[in-house]
């Protein structure tokens, strides 16, 4: 399991460390509403959690993706959380720079 819990800037992440072969389910919706069912069975999922006023992060989402998109694995999955407000503008951002990562809406944490 892992939640984030957000208040204003300040992040703290609950987490419990998974073995080899624990379920792991990911009930949020992507940035366009729709709930994510990614294919996570089997697979390394990398998570990333970031906000749009974040700098570093802003520089570091387009890193993730072409990292997947230049391994193209089926071993590896990479997944952002986004946990700004105004989804609208994590659309037009993540649009302009082609990211194909599922970009997750981490605003009910």
């Amino acid at each position: 399991m892992l939640s984030l819990i957000s208040n204003e800037r300040r992040v703290r992440i609950k987490h419990t460390l998974l073995e080899r072969g624990d379920p792991v389910n990911i009930n949020l919706n992507d940035i366009h509403g729709r709930p994510y069912k990614g294919p996570l069975d089997g697979k390394v999922v990398v998570v990333s959690f970031w906000v749009l006023w974040c700098d570093i992060c802003r520089l570091q989402i387009p890193k993730y993706d072409q990292l997947a998109k230049r391994l193209n694995s089926n071993d590896v999955l990479f997944i952002t959380v986004n946990d700004s407000k105004d989804l609208d503008s994590v659309r037009n951002w993540s649009g302009k720079r082609d990211i194909s990562t599922p970009i997750l809406d981490g605003g009910e944490f």
